[in-house]
Protein backbone atom coordinates (compact mmCIF):
# COMPACT_ATOMS: atom_id res chain seq x y z
CA UNK A 1 0.00 0.00 0.00
CA UNK A 2 1.64 3.37 -1.06
CA UNK A 3 0.86 6.43 0.86
CA UNK A 4 -0.28 9.38 -1.93
CA UNK A 5 -0.21 13.20 -0.96
CA UNK A 6 -2.93 14.79 -3.24
CA UNK A 7 -2.32 18.87 -3.48
CA UNK A 8 -4.09 21.13 -5.21
CA UNK A 9 -1.79 24.11 -6.25
CA UNK A 10 -1.12 27.25 -4.46
CA UNK A 11 -3.44 30.33 -5.04
CA UNK A 12 -3.36 31.95 -8.87
CA UNK A 13 -4.27 34.82 -10.49
CA UNK A 14 -7.51 33.26 -11.60
CA UNK A 15 -8.39 32.11 -8.36
CA UNK A 16 -7.94 35.33 -6.36
CA UNK A 17 -9.68 37.41 -9.30
CA UNK A 18 -12.25 34.98 -9.41
CA UNK A 19 -11.92 33.78 -12.87
CA UNK A 20 -12.23 29.94 -14.42
CA UNK A 21 -8.47 29.38 -15.71
CA UNK A 22 -9.07 26.13 -17.02
CA UNK A 23 -6.09 25.43 -19.35
CA UNK A 24 -5.17 29.19 -18.99
CA UNK A 25 -1.27 28.82 -17.77
CA UNK A 26 -2.21 31.44 -14.67
CA UNK A 27 0.55 32.23 -12.36
CA UNK A 28 0.73 31.84 -8.63
CA UNK A 29 0.17 34.64 -6.15
CA UNK A 30 2.17 35.82 -3.48
CA UNK A 31 -0.06 34.45 -1.64
CA UNK A 32 -0.05 30.97 -3.54
CA UNK A 33 3.81 30.88 -3.10
CA UNK A 34 3.12 31.73 0.47
CA UNK A 35 1.14 28.82 1.20
CA UNK A 36 3.18 26.47 -1.15
CA UNK A 37 5.94 27.44 1.32
CA UNK A 38 3.73 26.51 4.42
CA UNK A 39 2.78 23.25 2.76
CA UNK A 40 6.59 22.53 2.10
CA UNK A 41 7.65 22.88 5.85
CA UNK A 42 4.68 20.26 6.88
CA UNK A 43 5.67 17.89 4.02
CA UNK A 44 9.23 18.33 4.75
CA UNK A 45 9.94 14.70 6.45
CA UNK A 46 7.04 13.03 4.27
CA UNK A 47 8.24 9.69 2.90
CA UNK A 48 7.41 10.52 -0.83
CA UNK A 49 9.55 8.74 -3.31
CA UNK A 50 8.04 9.91 -6.59
CA UNK A 51 6.40 13.21 -7.34
CA UNK A 52 3.77 14.19 -10.30
CA UNK A 53 1.87 17.15 -11.34
CA UNK A 54 -0.02 18.99 -13.84
CA UNK A 55 2.36 20.61 -16.53
CA UNK A 56 0.66 24.23 -16.40
CA UNK A 57 3.01 25.99 -14.07
CA UNK A 58 0.54 26.97 -11.06
CA UNK A 59 0.92 23.48 -10.53
CA UNK A 60 4.51 22.90 -11.35
CA UNK A 61 6.00 25.28 -9.56
CA UNK A 62 3.58 24.22 -6.39
CA UNK A 63 5.39 20.70 -6.78
CA UNK A 64 8.61 22.32 -7.18
CA UNK A 65 8.87 24.21 -3.96
CA UNK A 66 7.05 20.89 -1.81
CA UNK A 67 10.19 18.99 -3.68
CA UNK A 68 12.75 21.68 -1.81
CA UNK A 69 15.93 19.64 -0.59
CA UNK A 70 14.64 16.33 -2.52
CA UNK A 71 16.48 14.59 -5.20
CA UNK A 72 13.67 13.07 -7.47
CA UNK A 73 12.86 13.86 -10.94
CA UNK A 74 9.14 15.68 -11.44
CA UNK A 75 6.90 13.94 -13.90
CA UNK A 76 5.24 16.54 -15.83
CA UNK A 77 1.93 15.48 -17.83
CA UNK A 78 -0.68 17.19 -19.72
CA UNK A 79 -3.04 14.12 -18.15
CA UNK A 80 -3.54 16.49 -14.58
CA UNK A 81 -4.12 19.66 -15.90
CA UNK A 82 -7.25 21.26 -14.76
CA UNK A 83 -10.65 20.84 -16.66
CA UNK A 84 -11.12 22.49 -20.29
CA UNK A 85 -13.06 25.92 -20.00
CA UNK A 86 -13.85 25.92 -23.26
CA UNK A 87 -15.55 29.27 -24.06
CA UNK A 88 -15.79 30.02 -20.48
CA UNK A 89 -12.25 30.16 -19.72
CA UNK A 90 -11.67 33.60 -18.21
CA UNK A 91 -15.18 34.46 -17.13
CA UNK A 92 -15.78 35.28 -13.92
CA UNK A 93 -17.09 32.54 -11.82
CA UNK A 94 -19.46 34.78 -9.71
CA UNK A 95 -21.55 35.86 -12.44
CA UNK A 96 -21.49 32.28 -14.40
CA UNK A 97 -22.86 31.10 -11.17
CA UNK A 98 -25.99 32.73 -11.70
CA UNK A 99 -26.64 30.96 -15.25
CA UNK A 100 -29.09 27.68 -15.35
CA UNK A 101 -26.13 26.57 -17.26
CA UNK A 102 -23.75 26.44 -14.44
CA UNK A 103 -25.04 23.54 -12.76
CA UNK A 104 -26.02 21.67 -16.36
CA UNK A 105 -22.87 22.36 -17.09
CA UNK A 106 -20.14 22.55 -14.71
CA UNK A 107 -21.59 20.76 -11.60
CA UNK A 108 -23.30 17.42 -13.88
CA UNK A 109 -20.80 14.27 -14.29
CA UNK A 110 -21.56 14.72 -18.28
CA UNK A 111 -22.28 18.10 -18.85
CA UNK A 112 -19.35 20.52 -20.08
CA UNK A 113 -19.02 23.99 -20.86
CA UNK A 114 -19.14 25.17 -24.53
CA UNK A 115 -16.01 23.90 -26.40
CA UNK A 116 -14.89 22.35 -23.06
CA UNK A 117 -14.38 19.44 -21.37
CA UNK A 118 -17.23 17.30 -18.86
CA UNK A 119 -16.31 15.73 -15.53
CA UNK A 120 -16.52 12.53 -17.03
CA UNK A 121 -13.89 13.38 -19.67
CA UNK A 122 -11.30 14.91 -16.48
CA UNK A 123 -11.97 11.23 -14.97
CA UNK A 124 -10.98 9.20 -18.01
CA UNK A 125 -7.99 11.89 -18.92
CA UNK A 126 -6.40 11.72 -15.06
CA UNK A 127 -7.26 7.63 -13.83
CA UNK A 128 -5.78 6.75 -17.83
CA UNK A 129 -2.90 8.17 -17.20
CA UNK A 130 -2.24 7.48 -13.57
CA UNK A 131 -3.28 4.06 -14.08
CA UNK A 132 -0.62 3.60 -16.90
CA UNK A 133 2.07 5.13 -14.44
CA UNK A 134 0.67 3.73 -11.15
CA UNK A 135 3.75 2.36 -8.51
CA UNK A 136 3.89 1.16 -4.92
CA UNK A 137 5.93 3.67 -3.87
CA UNK A 138 4.53 7.42 -1.57
CA UNK A 139 3.54 9.34 -4.36
CA UNK A 140 3.22 13.22 -4.13
CA UNK A 141 0.82 14.14 -6.47
CA UNK A 142 0.12 18.23 -7.23
CA UNK A 143 -2.98 19.06 -9.60
CA UNK A 144 -6.00 21.43 -9.56
CA UNK A 145 -9.06 21.75 -8.03
CA UNK A 146 -11.08 20.20 -10.68
CA UNK A 147 -9.24 16.78 -11.08
CA UNK A 148 -8.85 16.41 -7.27
CA UNK A 149 -12.45 16.84 -7.20
CA UNK A 150 -13.02 13.78 -9.47
CA UNK A 151 -10.24 11.88 -7.82
CA UNK A 152 -11.02 12.22 -4.35
CA UNK A 153 -14.89 11.84 -5.48
CA UNK A 154 -14.39 8.96 -6.59
CA UNK A 155 -11.60 7.26 -4.14
CA UNK A 156 -14.59 7.83 -1.48
CA UNK A 157 -17.08 6.25 -3.41
CA UNK A 158 -19.48 9.02 -4.38
CA UNK A 159 -21.70 9.18 -7.03
CA UNK A 160 -20.80 10.62 -10.12
CA UNK A 161 -23.47 13.15 -10.11
CA UNK A 162 -22.09 14.09 -6.43
CA UNK A 163 -18.15 13.90 -7.26
CA UNK A 164 -18.14 17.72 -8.11
CA UNK A 165 -19.37 18.65 -4.98
CA UNK A 166 -16.54 18.32 -3.28
CA UNK A 167 -13.97 21.33 -2.26
CA UNK A 168 -9.97 21.43 -1.99
CA UNK A 169 -8.38 24.25 -0.95
CA UNK A 170 -5.65 25.82 -2.29
CA UNK A 171 -2.29 24.10 -0.90
CA UNK A 172 -4.92 21.72 0.69
CA UNK A 173 -3.03 17.94 1.35
CA UNK A 174 -5.55 15.05 1.38
CA UNK A 175 -3.54 11.91 2.47
CA UNK A 176 -4.96 8.69 0.98
CA UNK A 177 -3.30 5.03 1.21
CA UNK A 178 -4.12 3.22 -1.96
CA UNK A 179 -3.46 -0.38 -3.00
CA UNK A 180 -1.61 -0.65 -6.30
CA UNK A 181 -4.35 -0.95 -9.16
CA UNK A 182 -6.68 1.30 -7.23
CA UNK A 183 -6.06 4.06 -10.24
CA UNK A 184 -7.18 0.79 -12.84
CA UNK A 185 -9.65 -0.07 -10.59
CA UNK A 186 -11.73 3.54 -10.68
CA UNK A 187 -10.98 3.43 -14.47
CA UNK A 188 -13.22 1.01 -14.89
CA UNK A 189 -16.13 2.34 -12.93
CA UNK A 190 -16.70 4.86 -15.29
Amino acid sequence: MAVWYLVRHGESVANADDWLAGHVDAKMTSKGHRQAHKLSKELKNAPFERAVTSSLRRASETARMLMAGRKMPLEETEALWERNMGAWARKRRSRLKQTAEWRSQILSWGGKPPGGESQLDIARRSLTWLADTDTDVDTLLVAHGGVLRILLGLLEGKPPGAVGNRSVGNCECVRAQLDPGTWARLLATI
